[in-house]
């Protein structure tokens, strides 16, 4: 047999693998990514919750560095397994308020995509979080400026329910 008559034969044999192979599975319809709007809805809920956790001095003010110097005790407050993660279930006891952000927030945070949030991943999300809420750009986010976001985002979604 020569060279020419076996690479016939090798792909003869390849086709008809391939032929009886079975198709594959249709992949998975992507989901559209959040709104603008939906994102500072599910910011201004992680801010709700941690809010009073990263606001140690009592002054219903938060800044970076508060998020720097609490991350890590605000974060083992919701892992619950001690795992040094936020699973996806440990992530949405953070949305108890708003659960329909979970989603939003869960990838917003886990930047690498592993499934899994990390205490540096977490600090990052809470940054972006404050920054996202930061009405008047000062670098911190008083209670009241968290607060006048989310009537603000009230108010938008009831407006759009509205003209439905």
């Amino acid at each position: 047999m020569h060279y020419r008559d076996i690479a016939l034969a090798t792909l003869a044999s390849y086709a008809a693998a391939c032929a009886s192979a079975p198709a594959p599975a249709p992949e998975a319809p992507v989901a559209a990514p959040p709104s603008p709007q939906e994102e500072l809805r599910s910011a201004v809920t992680v801010l709700f919750e941690v809010f009073p956790h990263l606001d140690c001095e009592l002054d219903r003010v938060v800044d970076v560095g508060e998020v720097d110097e609490h991350n890590s005790q605000v974060f083992r407050r919701y892992d619950s397994d001690h795992s040094i993660n936020l699973s996806r279930n440990e992530y949405e006891r953070i949305h108890l308020q708003e659960p329909a952000t979970s989603d939003i927030g869960f990838t917003a945070a886990d930047r690498d995509g592993d499934g899994l949030i990390t205490v540096i991943e977490f600090r990052n999300h809470l940054s972006s979080a404050l920054q996202a809420v930061d009405a008047d750009n000062d670098g911190e986010v008083s209670l009241n400026e968290l607060e006048g976001v989310w009537r603000r985002l009230q108010d938008a979604s009831l407006d759009t329910r509205d003209q439905s």
